[in-house]
């Protein structure tokens, strides 16, 4: 049984049905109605397309051996705290030495994640504006949010990111930095 290469890889050349080995990226937005409802939408929207873009040329494109996009669901109920998406260690493994590995950073808990801000500043245009943008985003969502401690964590995390982005792609413009303060749980006196 052949797959058709250009056609529906899940059929075999009659038609039929089959199984095939594969994995599919899942993505999971914070902040997805929030998103909407921006004037910025459309950015967001596009800042993404283009990194899972470049993802999916890189890695599932005609000559990769892939079929189709990554996706574990239990790893995505492991892994998924924080807001980004993850590769699995052997879709982590597949890329290493290829251009994909550029799109990918490693967090503190092991995980390997696709950089969507990286590529923002790959950009070839100005990536002030979209790394101005999602500072001032992630600040407000942050104020917004301090009521609900799993959100708030989401948005701590997307500052530490975006922090750790700035300081090794773009250390001269300090001025994109999220304050610490803004990513710190506040206390007060018990009266």
């Amino acid at each position: 049984m052949r797959v058709r290469s250009s056609a529906n890889p899940f059929l075999t050349r009659s038609g039929r049905p089959m199984l095939v080995r594969c994995a599919v990226l899942f993505v999971d937005l914070l902040g997805v109605r929030e998103m909407n409802m921006s004037q910025r939408a459309a950015g967001h929207l596009v800042a993404l397309h283009n990194a899972v873009g470049v993802m999916h040329r890189d890695f599932f494109g005609e000559s990769s051996r892939y079929r189709s996009a990554f996706f574990s669901y239990d790893l995505e109920s492991r892994a998924a705290v924080h807001p980004r998406i993850v590769l699995s260690r052997a879709a982590a493994e597949s890329q290493r030495g290829t251009a994909g590995s550029s799109m990918l950073l490693c967090d503190d808990d092991g995980h390997t994640f696709i950089d969507y801000l990286g590529a923002a500043v790959s950009n070839p245009h100005d990536p002030i504006p979209a790394l101005q943008g999602h500072r001032d985003t992630i600040v407000e969502r942050l104020h917004g949010s301090r009521r609900h401690k799993r959100r708030w964590e989401k948005y701590r995390w997307l500052g530490e990111y975006h922090n750790a982005v700035v300081r090794s792609r773009v250390p001269k413009a300090r001025e994109l930095l999220i304050a610490p303060a803004a990513m710190t749980w506040q206390f007060s006196a018990f009266a």
